[in-house]
């Protein structure tokens, strides 16, 4: 594609009084305008098309890192008038944006730094990102803040957990109990202008990344708290669901983890799950398990995380904390530089696909202790479920390196309280020679049993926690019933202990 093929695409931006060209690998070409997202051709891109199209306009000094897939931002003066061109690669694909310089958006998280030919490049090809260049502005051009705000402090006032927008409907929360309800103070909003609230509060990448996908995730923060925010469409129009980040972490005794799960943040090397459904607090317990290293041991501390939750002050540690898509392209990518980091410590906020689960176990077994996240109900499942993802013929190498390097697997879920709140229910696997043979032996289904018998070492199923919070008379035994994942034999524990259980839930036998 010459040249006047980009002049003729700048012309119709011009017309048509677009924002701006997006231009993506394995996409279309598209032009927006305010919410709109228009498509200009109807064939999709490779990276050759990408690079081609943006090659006559490029400096002869940017051309390499067009080539490269590097990261780099320069002006095109076209006939329509002078243009800014931000190329990136993002997981592999090669994305552009096209925008006139004199309306350049004075939020693009390059310009927000300062305009430059080539962003810094590390060994793997991320470019480093000032992380304030990815946040919103605070305040729009008439000095207000952005009317959202309004929502999230009415949100932070209630105590609740999330906040939930719908197009067409009233806001709702999780309140501190878990139920979700409806937030009277909060009118409902119509699809146009739910949207128009939410792009003013996004960061100019997700602004892309939304028109492109309708899909993003990032963090807000408020003068007094942070808040980890995704925007979505369903059938009424965008959504956002808004979850409250803590400000402070808490501490392992706060959350009363167990002397078992203490131990673990004491090792060397190894690889230790924490675990659980969507909202079941593995955040915040990651998060207090790395503010105890952070307070009792002298390293250096690397997390991965999308996006940065909890931010965690350096005390003894050194820590280092990444971004996807702001300080690093991808889970993967990142994991992989962080091999010349000096790492003695990483968190991988989430082990979303088998790359990234693949490396994480070769850095355990590599002498570095490894923590992270998968969305597993139980320690044997969480096993079984890291084998599955491998190919037929990897999965007995992957035993075999699993027994090795797993140390530990923390399973958790959160019962409503009956003087109101949540309280924290876990199980604990610890990886002692005897499981790891299971492990090795595709004998999994024995692992609860040894957790039974193991209760010393500091093991106990999610029932025996459960049974221990309705003994203390935390929770109903109706929900220890509902939160078990063996209700057979949560059923029969209840019944030896002498607690009446009223079902909730229909689908129990």
């Amino acid at each position: 594609m010459p040249v006047s093929r980009l002049d003729a695409l700048i012309e119709q931006l011009r017309s048509q009084k677009g924002d701006a060209l997006l231009i993506e690998a394995q996409n279309t070409l598209f032009l927006t305008r305010g919410t709109e997202h228009i498509p200009l051709v109807n064939a999709r891109l490779s990276n050759e098309h990408v690079v081609e199209l943006l090659w006559g306009a490029a400096p002869p000094d940017a051309r390499l890192s067009l080539e490269r897939g590097e990261s780099i931002e320069f002006d095109y003066v076209s006939p329509g008038g002078p243009v800014r061109v931000e190329f990136r690669t993002v997981d592999g694909r090669y994305f552009a944006r096209l925008s006139f310089s004199s309306d350049h958006d004075p939020l693009d998280h390059m310009a927000m730094v300062g305009a430059r030919l080539a962003p810094p490049v590390s060994h793997e090809g991320d470019p480093v990102v000032d992380e304030m260049a990815t946040e919103p502005q605070r305040a729009p051009a008439n000095g207000q803040p952005p009317a959202l705000e309004h929502y999230f402090t009415v949100f932070l006032q209630t105590g609740a957990s999330d906040l939930h927008l719908t197009a067409g409907l009233p806001a709702m929360i999780r309140s501190a109990d878990g139920d979700i309800r409806e937030v009277l103070d909060l009118p409902e909003v119509a699809a146009p202008e739910l949207e128009q609230l939410l792009l003013e509060i996004m960061p100019a990448q997700n602004r892309d990344e939304w028109l492109r996908t309708r899909d993003t995730d990032f963090a807000y923060d408020m003068p007094n708290a942070r808040l980890r925010i995704n925007i979505f469409c369903d059938m009424r129009g965008p959504c956002a669901s808004i979850r409250r980040i803590p400000g402070d972490v808490l501490s392992v005794e706060q959350l009363g983890l167990p002397a078992a799960v203490v131990d673990l943040c004491r090792l060397k090397k190894g690889l230790v799950l924490v675990t659980g459904p969507t909202g079941s607090g593995k955040s915040t317990t990651l998060a207090a398990m790395i503010d105890w290293i952070n307070q009792n041991r002298s390293d250096h501390i690397v997390t991965i995380e999308d996006p940065i939750e909890f931010v965690h002050t350096p005390k003894r540690c050194l820590i280092h904390q990444r971004q996807v898509g702001v300080h690093t392209i991808s889970f993967t990518r990142a994991l992989r530089a962080a091999l010349r980091e000096d790492p003695n410590i990483i968190l991988v906020g989430e082990m979303r696909d088998l790359e990234t689960i693949a490396i994480a176990i070769e850095m355990a077994e590599t002498g570095h202790l490894v923590f992270g996240t998968l969305h597993t109900t139980t320690a044997a499942n969480t096993v079984d479920r890291i084998v599955d993802q491998f190919q037929a013929d990897k999965q007995e190498q992957v035993r075999q390196m699993l027994a090795e390097s797993l140390k530990g697997v923390v399973s958790q879920t959160l019962c409503k309280r009956k003087d109101g709140g949540r309280a924290l229910a876990l199980e604990i696997l610890l990886v002692t020679t005897a499981v790891a043979n299971m492990i090795r032996e595709k004998k999994t289904f024995q692992v609860a049993s040894v957790m039974q018998t193991s209760r010393a070492l500091g093991m106990r199923t999610i029932n025996d926690s459960l049974m221990e919070l309705v003994k203390a008379g935390v929770i109903e035994p109706s929900e220890a019933l509902d939160r078990a994942v063996d209700k057979t034999s949560i059923k029969r524990d209840l019944a030896a202990a002498r607690f009446p259980v009223t079902q909730t839930d229909p689908g129990i036998a």
